[in-house]
């Protein structure tokens, strides 16, 4: 990659990243229903949650959840600044109504 990152394909049928916490807790989930709410108190817009665990996909196609809580309270401000901006887009013009904002 140009900016010097690097891919990785996964399973997502095995990774089930839409609807796994960080508790570890999985949750099947319809597909209108665009927000991760899980009784452990985390909350986070679905896509952008899946997203931040998709970073703690292992090598050997495993979620690594010990990881991914090593990193959930660097990147929580991060997604909830998205969230607030892509609600501030939404007054603006109406825009990305199935991400759930």
């Amino acid at each position: 990659m140009a900016y010097g990152g690097t891919v990785q394909e996964f399973f997502t049928y095995s990774t089930k990243l839409s609807q796994t916490c960080l508790c570890g807790t999985i949750k099947k989930k319809r597909l209108k229903d665009r927000w991760h709410d899980c009784e452990c108190g985390i909350q986070a817009q679905r896509d952008l949650f899946s997203a931040f665990l998709a970073k703690h996909v292992t090598k050997s196609h495993k979620l690594s959840l010990k990881e991914a809580n090593k990193d959930w309270d660097k990147i929580k401000p991060l997604l909830e600044t998205c969230v607030s901006d892509l609600k501030e887009m939404k007054k603006e013009r109406k825009l990305i109504s199935t991400f759930g904002v």
